[in-house]
């Protein structure tokens, strides 16, 4: 939100927040001292509201702004109305697994089941664990099966990470992201997955969200095989990709009604660094008794940020392009 001008009067300043208004500029009045201080909402709508504001000082009496008043009401109106649908969206989606909410969201559904059912026939990674149907490294980037035979702690690495994927297990670019090490590992990434992705997923669709989480799990995942080591695994790559996507969809798309709160970003921003500094801290990672995969986190958010930006800031037309 920027400052446009002051004005002396509180007449002379709403009339011109009206006009702005009915064009399409939100903008709203506030006393400034003996003043009226005049504010624009979006960064995008300063430069156009000051060339009106030019235009205003002319002739401030011209019957443009004499008349403006009944459609800025009638805009007013509407942008009430979109905020309580807002607020009901965020009602609904703050209930649990209903069945309504399965079929319009069905991918983020489906992503959920897969990564469980991965924990539980890996028994959440143990790999020297007899309950375990199938070996973690199954999902692994890099083949450690073939490359070790002995204490997965302290074995080296494959001597060529991309071996099994140039052999044809091309999965290994996308199934690090459901395998997950520890039920807390799974639920805390599950809850962001269920709470980012229905979101997207209903605004855009189903086949969008699916290409959505197609781009951010590879890129995140080659990332991380670089940076975090080929062991890395989980969804919060992703999870941190479709938490950056709809950040940016939330500021820069005034045409949906999407609901991210400050504190959820303070909260996922603040968790992201907490990880860098663990990595800088030893007592610090040896209280918290994990590490993190800040390589895959701050890939995937930079990821999420950019698509959503560009996507908001795509003309309509181009942005249906995602719809398949």
């Amino acid at each position: 939100m920027r400052q446009l001008t002051t004005l002396a009067t509180r007449d002379a300043a709403g009339r011109l927040a009206d006009y702005l208004t009915a064009q399409g500029i939100n903008a709203h009045v506030e006393e400034d001292g003996d003043d009226y201080a005049i504010w624009v909402r979006e960064d995008d709508h300063l430069e156009p509201a000051r060339k009106e504001l030019g235009r205003f000082r002319q002739d401030p009496d011209h019957e443009r702004y004499q008349a403006a008043g009944r459609e800025a009401q009638r805009v007013r109106l509407e942008e009430a109305k979109r905020r309580r649908q807002i607020a009901r969206n965020l009602r609904d989606t703050s209930k649990t697994f209903g069945g309504a909410r399965l079929k319009s969201t069905p991918v983020t559904f489906g992503i959920i089941l897969v990564c469980v059912v991965v924990s539980l026939i890996t028994n959440f990674g143990d790999r020297w664990d007899p309950r375990a149907t199938v070996s973690n490294w199954t999902f692994t980037f890099a083949d450690f099966e073939h490359a070790i035979r002995s204490d997965a702690d302290n074995a080296p690495l494959p001597p060529d990470r991309w071996g099994a994927i140039v052999q044809g297990e091309v999965w290994r670019l996308v199934t690090p992201s459901v395998l997950h090490y520890g039920p807390i590992h799974l639920l805390f990434n599950m809850y962001f997955l269920w709470m980012f992705g229905r979101q997207i997923e209903q605004q855009l669709g189903s086949w969008y969200f699916l290409g959505l989480v197609c781009f951010l799990s590879p890129l995140g995942n080659i990332v991380t095989v670089y940076g975090d080591g080929p062991r890395a695994a989980g969804f919060s790559g992703v999870g941190y990709g479709i938490f950056g996507f709809l950040w940016m969809r939330a500021a820069y798309d005034r045409q949906r009604p999407w609901v991210i709160s400050q504190q959820t970003i303070a909260l996922l921003i603040g968790w992201f660094f907490l990880g860098i500094a663990m990595d800088f801290i030893e007592p610090l990672q040896q209280f918290m008794g994990f590490r993190m995969a800040n390589w895959g986190h701050g890939s995937g958010l930079l990821l999420g940020m950019l698509a959503g930006f560009t996507t908001a800031k795509w003309p309509p037309w181009r942005r249906s392009f995602w719809r398949l």
